[in-house]
């Protein structure tokens, strides 16, 4: 069955299968790029029944677990990247890979980070610029800031 014949909240289930933190307007904007239309208080009440519907599943174990550790990481992914976003907004003259993993408490791994402001320079929402070290001639500083 293509996408077409799918009910206008079969959609939607689709779109928060694909993404569980999709907003209401990230919705509307699908199904108006689709040619469908619901009004935003018909997308969030499908969207907060249908989230509903996923997490009693999972709670049941009825979900399989590589959908609902996807969800998971998923939902973590964007906690982190929006974590480092408000971080780097919020300092005009950027940070340090130090102070971004201290955003976290010092408790996310580098790893995480790093893939995480790979991700988010490739989108063009942050650049990096390398310092120099310190007089004593330390190793170079990377400062990320965000692009306006």
């Amino acid at each position: 069955m293509t996408l077409h014949h799918r009910s206008t909240k079969d959609l939607i289930k689709l779109l928060i299968i694909r993404d569980p933190e999709i907003s209401v307007a990230d919705i509307d904007a699908a199904l108006k790029g689709g040619g469908r239309q619901l009004t935003p208080i018909a997308i969030s009440s499908v969207r907060r029944e249908f989230r509903h519907t996923l997490r009693l599943l999972h709670n049941e174990r009825l979900i399989a677990e590589p959908l609902a550790a996807r969800l998971d990481q998923e939902r973590e992914k964007r906690r982190v990247e929006d974590t480092i976003l408000t971080g780097l907004r919020d300092a005009p003259s950027g940070l340090t890979r130090t102070q971004i993993s201290e955003l976290f408490s010092r408790n996310q791994a580098s790893s995480t980070i790093t893939a995480t402001l790979a991700m988010l320079a490739a989108q063009g929402k942050a650049k990096c610029k390398t310092k120099a070290g310190d007089a004593k001639g330390g190793r170079p500083r990377e400062v990320w800031t965000a692009v306006r």
